[in-house]
C-alpha cells in the first residue's frame, strides 16, 4: 500500500506512552497513532514535532487507516488529486494530528505523568483505569447525534 521505508515519527517525549500504550492492548504503534491523529483532526490541533523519534515502518499502516489519513490529507490540499499518492507528505502530515491528539489526551485524562526531561507515562496508579478513561474521553467526543444514529442502525425493532 506504501513505501516501505517511510518511517513513522512520534515526539520523542511520547516514546514510553507509546509502548505503555501497546503494552495495555491498545493495539501496535500504527493503532495508538491513528487514535491520536483521529483526535488531533477532530479538535483541529496539528502541532510541529519538536524532537522526533521513528516510531513504526508505514507499511504497517492498515487499509483503512490509510483510508483515513488520505482524506484528511485531501481536505487540507482542497481535494487536489495530484498529492494522493504523496505518501512521505501525507505521514508527515499526519505525525502533526497524532501529536496534537496525543497530547490533548494527554492534558485531558488524569492518568499521565511527564518527567522531568519531558518524558510522559502513565501512572503507575492508574494502569488499570487508563484504558477504560481513554475510552470514555474519545466517546465523549462523540457527537450524540452520531452515537444516536449508530444505535438507531443496530436497532432490531
Amino acid at each position: 500500500m506504501t513505501d516501505q521505508r517511510i518511517r513513522v515519527r512520534t515526539e520523542k517525549t511520547h516514546k514510553t506512552l507509546y509502548s505503555e500504550l501497546k503494552q495495555l492492548n491498545l493495539g501496535d504503534a500504527h493503532t495508538v497513532f491513528f487514535i491520536a491523529v483521529c483526535i488531533g483532526h477532530e479538535a483541529r490541533q496539528r502541532q510541529k514535532i519538536a524532537a522526533r523519534d521513528d516510531r513504526f515502518w508505514g507499511d504497517t499502516i492498515t487499509h483503512d487507516e490509510w483510508a483515513v489519513y488520505k482524506t484528511i490529507f485531501l481536505d487540507e490540499e482542497k481535494y487536489d488529486l495530484r498529492f494522493i499518492n504523496d505518501h512521505e507528505a501525507i505521514i508527515r502530515s499526519m505525525e502533526e494530528y497524532a501529536n496534537g491528539g496525543i497530547n490533548i489526551i494527554i492534558d485531558n485524562i488524569p492518568c499521565f505523568d511527564k518527567h522531568e526531561d519531558g518524558e510522559v507515562i502513565i501512572k503507575h496508579s492508574e494502569r488499570d483505569n487508563v484504558l477504560n478513561r481513554l475510552l470514555a474521553f474519545i466517546f465523549d467526543r462523540i457527537p450524540q447525534t452520531t452515537a444516536m444514529e449508530c444505535d438507531d442502525e443496530n436497532s432490531t425493532d
